[in-house]
């Protein structure tokens, strides 16, 4: 009897030891894996810190400005402060106050006997600029719409533009 239980302690230890031994193979084995895992990060990380680097020169790339010729056709008699107030809010409406900025939106010129404009923006922003004129439609109590004719790239262009339309 006392056989038979000594037997069953050397079975369990046995297989105790060869369970012990199968874990520590599959810990070194994960240990090394994730180690391997741990430099690839790092080597990753490094090269990200590289790209972020500033190099050498700066690259810095100037905004391109766009000139809209636009016309103001309303019932009353809209000034510069109002037509230039009604396209900064409907700008800030649909794009949030911080488009006003972004887009270096500015009324140049406005002449109310005819109701023909300048705005200057920046060229990414024309399009947007174009579609906010749709929903600017009264300022006050005062009927507008405001129709965007032709957009150049200089100042001198929209004058020459604007001046022979006016003739």
């Amino acid at each position: 009897m006392v056989e038979q239980y000594v037997l069953a302690i050397l079975f369990i230890s046995s297989v105790s030891l060869i369970l012990s031994l199968v874990s520590l193979s599959y810990a070194r084995k994960f240990h090394n894996e994730t180690k391997k895992l741990r430099n690839n990060i790092e080597t990753f990380i490094s090269l990200i810190k590289k790209m972020e680097r500033p190099l050498d020169f700066p690259i810095s790339k100037k905004r391109r400005k766009r000139y809209l010729v636009f016309r103001v056709i309303s019932e009353k008699r809209i000034v510069f402060d109002e037509i230039e107030k009604t396209i900064k809010r409907t700008m800030s409406n649909l794009y949030g106050a911080p488009s006003i900025k972004e887009s270096m939106l500015s009324l140049v010129y406005y002449n109310e006997a005819t109701g023909y404009g300048i705005l200057r923006m920046d060229s990414e922003w024309k399009n947007r600029v174009i579609a906010s004129f749709g929903f600017a439609r009264s300022y006050m109590d005062k009927k507008l719409l405001i129709i965007p004719i032709r957009s150049t790239g200089t100042i001198k262009r929209a004058k020459n533009f604007l001046f022979e339309r006016i003739k």
